[in-house]
């Protein structure tokens, strides 16, 4: 019915109970897991809306899984278009939205009050880094980007996955800073 439903991982344990088309959308119920899931495709933008409670974020978007604080993401729901999903939902209540973009592999996170240590736990140990406001978080398989603030100032903090490094480069940033 939705043949670019294919492309979302969470789609392949979907079981059909019911379709209904119109001019400009179709909907499909179903579960996944036994758990209800509502997809809705839409013609004019060629989107896909999943919801319900048989989603969860490592089903859909498997290697979210290497970001830690997402263990504790609450899914909302989610969009599929040609290059990208968009999964909303929360983490302690606050809002967070994760968009991963096909080509090339890349998962972004935004979101309220997130904390810099949740993601790269090792930056705790830095001081500087405590008052860090999160911005945006980039993933790839290589890097781990995440920007933000640290008293007005523009802050980036990037892990490289393979050596374990972390570099803090910043607008106006000195050594005693750290």
């Amino acid at each position: 019915f939705v043949p670019e439903a294919a492309d979302v991982p969470c789609v392949n344990a979907f079981a059909l109970d019911s379709v209904l088309r119109s001019d400009t959308q179709v909907s499909i119920a179903g579960k996944v897991d036994g758990k209800p899931v509502g997809i809705t495709s839409s013609f004019a933008d060629q989107s896909i809306e999943m919801t319900g409670l048989g989603l969860s974020l490592p089903a859909c978007v498997p290697f979210s899984l290497n970001l830690p604080a997402l263990k504790w993401f609450t899914f909302g729901n989610l969009f599929h278009w040609p290059d990208r999903i968009e999964v909303n939902g929360t983490i302690d209540g606050k809002a967070v939205k994760l968009v991963w973009v096909f080509s090339p592999k890349v998962i972004t996170v935004t979101g309220d009050s997130l904390k810099l240590a949740d993601f790269i736990p090792e930056t705790a140990k830095i001081p500087l880094l405590n008052s860090f406001a999160f911005l945006k978080l980039e993933y790839t398989e290589s890097t781990l980007s995440v920007s933000g603030t640290v008293k007005a100032k523009n802050v980036s903090v990037v892990r490289d996955n393979t050596a374990k490094t972390i570099k803090v480069t910043g607008d106006d940033l000195k050594l005693a800073d750290f």
